[in-house]
């Protein structure tokens, strides 16, 4: 792309065609600016707002979208997330592992290819329907417990979160079993629930009383 003339040692705010008036030795010099190609894509996000100096409104990609654009132009890309999208991060290029913060600002001093990864969210629903309280394991921020006694705790996550969790008999409370979204009874103590939708867990537990022996 052209960029300027420049005469004399003075660069010249004009167009690509200029007029010298030979009325000594001059020295007229085209510089011109390399083009780049940035492109892109939308992977599950509400969409990506794209935005450079040089524009006034932003380009709104909701699928995918090329751009060409001179070097050393600063893009600033910011992706939309939110009820029931959540953002998970950047691809960059060939980069491994993707960049997290929102906007990400892209210079343009090669071809670039930039992806906006969203997944869904979806609410788990864990409760403790008696005596045993519950230990929630694969959380995001780390382990947590729910109480026993009729308590019920509430987790949002991402798509395909894997969680464990297993019920805390003691010795005067009995397992009964779990039960998922009104499924069939489950007699095992620990089960595993995927964020595959909107998922609601009820452990029932029964005080025990065991018997007193005799001497």
């Amino acid at each position: 792309m052209f960029g300027n003339w420049t005469v004399d040692g003075e660069v010249l705010d004009s167009g690509s065609t200029i007029e010298v008036l030979m009325d000594t030795d001059h020295t007229a010099t085209a510089t011109c600016i390399p083009l780049y190609t940035l492109t892109v894509t939308n992977d599950g996000c509400w969409g990506i707002e794209v935005m450079t100096p040089g524009w006034q409104y932003g380009e709104w990609v909701e699928g995918n979208a090329t751009f060409v654009l001179p070097e050393g132009t600063p893009v600033t890309l910011t992706s939309s997330d939110g009820d029931g999208i959540a953002f998970t991060g950047w691809y960059v290029d060939a980069e491994g592992s993707p960049r997290l913060g929102n906007p990400l600002i892209i210079t343009m001093d090669a071809d670039h290819q930039v992806t906006a990864v969203c997944v869904n969210e979806y609410n788990l629903y864990v409760t403790s329907a008696g005596c045993c309280s519950i230990l929630v394991s694969g959380l995001p921020g780390g382990n947590q417990t729910v109480g026993a006694g009729n308590s019920t705790a509430f987790y949002h996550l991402l798509e395909n979160t894997q969680i464990t969790l297993a019920a805390q008999p003691g010795y005067s409370c009995m397992f009964v079993n779990w039960t998922v979204d009104s499924g069939l009874p489950i007699s095992n103590p620990t089960i595993e629930v995927v964020m595959d939708d909107n998922h609601t867990a009820i452990l029932a537990c029964n005080v025990y009383n065991p018997p007193i022996p005799i001497p």
